[in-house]
């Protein structure tokens, strides 16, 4: 593993981010707030794998239904 200790610190890490996009869309954060506390996640982390050893890029396959929500929001909304 690379970026994340277990697939449970990857799931919790998602977890996290899809808190900040539910109070985004609901209003009760700010779009520039969220976007500070969203830091880019997808690029962040490293989401598509590039930088990721056999092991994390099995996980991330495992969870790209995950995944894929994190890779529209950085590019075809953010970007």
């Amino acid at each position: 593993m690379i970026m994340f200790e277990s697939e449970a610190d990857l799931l919790e890490t998602i977890d996290k981010h899809d808190a900040l996009v539910r109070q985004c869309v609901s209003g009760a954060l700010g779009f520039w707030e969220f976007c500070e506390k969203y830091n880019e996640f997808y690029a962040y982390y490293a989401l598509d794998g590039h930088e990721s050893d056999d092991e994390e890029r099995r996980l991330f396959k495992k969870f790209a239904f995950r995944i894929e929500p994190r890779r529209v929001i950085s590019y075809e909304i953010l970007g």
